[in-house]
């Protein structure tokens, strides 16, 4: 399954493997600057720390119990279609996210932000690879984690530096704007189920 196919076809699984580091990398590790909106969260709602923090728990129980229910569907898939109604979602909710009025609204944004974010991050990442890769499936399950890291790492700065030039709001916006719009593509372009689906 690494190679060309025996039809003469070249093997693709590369193709998806960047294309699911992009998506892991504008998925779910898009909640990794949470902490730059605190100071602004608290600012704008008049709350405290603590309850600006629950963003985590909501984002990690949420993609939790979507992973039960949405695990069995990605083996029957089709899973392009998962993932891009996925992107859909998150830019949708995170554009609320960025328009709410309470921290109420905040928290349920959020929530629906984290169900688009697993239909196209590490959940159908893992199965896609797994479909594609034997042989080498290690070595491209380590790759395609290079996006979360980078994000990691790239994002929070982002971030802080948007903050201060135009505002939370309009930073979350940017952002779900430019990663469905980067996410998108690559997906509808390159993704597909298995080899033999080629």
């Amino acid at each position: 399954m690494q190679g060309a196919a025996s039809n003469g076809t070249p093997f693709s699984g590369w193709r998806i493997v960047w294309t699911v580091a992009l998506a892991q990398a504008l998925g779910p590790a898009l909640m990794s600057p949470l902490g730059v909106f605190m100071t602004e969260l608290q600012a704008e709602f008049g709350a405290s720390r603590a309850a600006v923090s629950l963003g985590g728990p909501i984002l990690a129980g949420m993609m939790m119990l979507v992973g039960l229910v949405l695990g069995p569907r990605l083996d029957r898939g089709p899973i392009r279609r998962i993932m891009l109604w996925g992107v859909g979602i998150m830019l949708v909710a995170m554009l609320a996210l960025s328009r709410a009025t309470s921290l109420g609204e905040i928290g349920l944004f959020l929530a629906v932000a984290s169900v688009g974010m697993s239909m196209y991050g590490h959940l159908p990442a893992q199965v896609l690879l797994v479909n594609w890769f034997r042989r080498l499936r290690g070595r491209a399950l380590a790759v395609s984690t290079i996006g979360m890291s980078g994000s990691g790492l790239l994002l929070p700065p982002l971030c802080a530096l948007l903050i201060a030039s135009v505002g939370w709001r309009d930073t979350i916006s940017l952002i779900a704007v430019a990663a469905a719009a980067l996410c998108f593509f690559p997906i509808a372009s390159f993704v597909v189920n298995r080899p033999e689906d080629v």
